[in-house]
């Protein structure tokens, strides 16, 4: 187990057209086609009213990433209202995994995405940052709170602007 204090991160790096793209819609409705499975319905009407402010990007950007690498992929995963991944979340880490989660207090919002592979009892939150976005203390006073009461980490995405 690592340190206190410690959260691990990676980097990936994407191009600045690629935020306008998605700023545009193509880019979401290209992702939304090929990545089916990956991003539903709601994912796509919510990304699709935010797109102008580029919100929203960075998370599919890095579902995406995980995706590619084999992993199953939720976002959203914590609230009640998205039923089917709500279900689905609670399978993987189970009631009180869900019950630390679901978001009680003000400025302790839960990673972005809950990634793991089927079949394996194993994974991992990850919280997506873009650009000059930082982690809040609270945030990271809650992700290691996290770590520690469940046992699984929690890494952080870094995601770069290239020129």
């Amino acid at each position: 187990m690592r340190g206190a204090g410690s959260l691990k991160g990676v980097v990936v790096c994407y191009p600045a057209k690629l935020l306008n793209e998605w700023k545009r819609g193509r880019l979401i409705l290209l992702w939304q086609c090929r990545y089916k499975g990956l991003f539903t319905e709601d994912d796509f009407r919510i990304a699709w009213n935010q797109r102008h402010s580029g919100q929203r990007f960075a998370e599919w950007r890095a579902a995406i990433h995980y995706h590619n690498k084999g992993y199953r992929v939720l976002s959203r995963y914590y609230r009640r209202i998205w039923e089917a991944k709500f279900r689905e979340a609670e399978a993987v880490i189970g009631k009180r995994g869900i019950n630390l989660l679901t978001p009680k207090r003000k400025g302790a919002v839960p990673p972005d995405l809950l990634v793991y592979r089927r079949g394996q009892r194993s994974y991992f939150f990850v919280e997506v940052k873009r650009d000059s976005d930082r982690l809040s203390n609270k945030q990271k006073e809650f992700f290691l709170a996290i770590e520690k009461l469940l046992g699984h980490p929690v890494r952080v995405l870094w995601l770069r602007r290239t020129m």
